[in-house]
């Protein structure tokens, strides 16, 4: 195994939305089906939304403290929803040359998404941008 540890600094853009404003949500759940990823998160206020994702490649969730290079970027600006551009998981998977997902034409148009949370954070790859819902107060 190769200790040299890889420096990323992800470059990171804020998702708009109307309640992104608000502290960081709990995820409740995570639900993998056939190419898609549905995640539940509620906020302190009990309002609870579901993040939708379509023709998802792949994805990861881990506690907050194994993200912390993440957070540095974040410091200036509220939010939980996020597109990495470059320099998050990845990137780091296309360090590896088996990620044939990293090469091949078929997926040029690949990005990646970080949603963070009081329990984890999920990183999701997926050319499409999350569709958001909301499901109860």
């Amino acid at each position: 195994m190769n200790n040299e540890k890889i420096n990323y600094k992800p470059d990171i853009e804020l998702i708009e939305c109307e309640f992104n404003h608000l502290k960081m949500p709990f995820i409740k759940s995570i639900h993998n089906y056939d190419k898609g990823l549905e995640i539940e998160i509620t906020f302190d206020n009990g309002k609870v939304y579901l993040i939708s994702f379509d023709n998802v490649t792949g994805f990861r969730a881990l506690e907050e403290d194994n993200l912390n290079e993440f957070f540095e970027p974040m410091k200036e600006i509220q939010g939980w929803l996020w597109e990495v551009k470059d320099g998050g998981w990845f990137s780091l998977e296309k360090t590896r040359k088996a990620f044939l997902t990293g090469y091949e034409d078929f997926y040029l148009d690949e990005k990646e998404y970080l949603i963070m949370s009081m329990t984890y954070c999920v990183n999701i790859l997926s050319r499409f941008t999350p569709k958001i819902t909301f499901i109860k107060k």
